[in-house]
């Protein structure tokens, strides 16, 4: 037996067609070992096939294969000699449809929304008038300009901190999350701004990523995601304390313009002054009228009603003892 099914085995992989072939088919009895290694069976209308991804090629996928699924897969054909049973090696997935990216977003979308990530219960309140805004972004592109020259605009003697990190590419989301926990460790800002311009879903595929929402989530900082332009939506935005459509109006919405605050300022000294006039004023009618009382006028006119009354008690005791 072991002699068959290694002959069988070598003259498939001999076979030049099947070493690298493309098969669309449906996932059924999906099973991710502990190793790693997915496990599972193409199937179509008639037919179905065994096959093996192994932990080196299944970690490089975006999405997470699911039973019911339509993918096409790259992989060679091969006998396993143990069990003498035929399946494909597969080196590659896609999704069929929608897309690698778009089902991997909707996948962790989905979960993260299961278990209470995007509550607006969760969400952290903006401080009003932050000392310290954080800025976690590219430190070459247009959005640190644009929020700078927001900033300035609306109040010149800001502070800003900047955590300049890479805003896509392999590595741009473990840097992002990084960037967040640091800002939080150190407590570098009373509130962070998380973005970067526009771009493709790719362009923006790391702000997409478990690490950069799980960091969010866990931020004791309150966040402002500003990612993209106004049509563009990520992970990152549901579960942000706040998503502004864009970088600028991040800016705007975490320092307040100093003109208003001023403004507000000086309603609250109207409001304050008002006040202590109208104690004062309660307090000095108050004085009128405690002046004008009998007992100030003539303090010892009650001093005289009571003598009066001791009299007459005095008077009626020894009444009282001569009877």
């Amino acid at each position: 037996v072991s002699q068959l099914n290694r002959y069988v085995k070598t003259l498939l992989e001999k076979d030049a067609s099947l070493s690298r072939i493309l098969v669309a088919g449906e996932i059924s009895s999906f099973k991710l070992h502990p190793s790693g290694h997915l496990y599972f069976a193409l199937k179509d209308n008639e037919s179905q096939v065994s096959c093996v991804m192994f932990k080196n090629q299944a970690s490089s996928l975006q999405f997470r294969p699911e039973n019911g699924l339509q993918v096409v897969v790259r992989a060679r054909a091969s006998l396993f000699e143990r069990s003498g049973g035929f399946q494909l090696y597969i080196s590659d997935m896609n999704v069929l449809g929608k897309g690698d990216l778009h089902l991997a977003f909707e996948q962790l979308k989905a979960r993260l929304e299961k278990e209470g990530w995007f509550d607006a219960a969760n969400k952290r309140p903006l401080p009003v008038l932050p000392r310290r805004i954080g800025v976690i972004t590219s430190s070459s592109g247009a959005v640190i300009r644009d929020i700078l020259h927001v900033l300035g605009r609306r109040f010149p003697n800001f502070r800003l901190v900047l955590h300049p990190v890479p805003v896509q590419g392999p590595g741009a989301a473990q840097a992002i999350a990084q960037a967040i926990r640091n800002m939080n460790e150190w407590r570098l800002a009373d509130v962070l701004i998380v973005g970067r311009g526009g771009g493709s879903m790719e362009d923006l595929w790391a702000f997409n990523e478990e690490p950069v929402a799980r960091a969010v989530h866990d931020s004791v900082i309150p966040v402002i995601s500003a990612v993209g332009h106004e049509t563009d939506f990520t992970i990152c935005d549901f579960v942000a304390d706040y998503r502004a459509p864009t970088p600028s109006a991040a800016a705007e919405v975490a320092m307040p313009a100093k003109a208003d605050v001023l403004d507000r300022i000086s309603g609250y000294e109207q409001r304050l002054r008002k006040s202590v006039y109208y104690r004062l004023d309660t307090a000095h009618a108050r004085l009128e009228r405690a002046r004008s009382a009998r007992v100030l006028v003539d303090p010892l006119e009650l001093v005289n009603r009571r003598q009066m009354v001791v009299d007459m008690l005095s008077q009626r005791l020894t009444a009282a003892e001569r009877g």
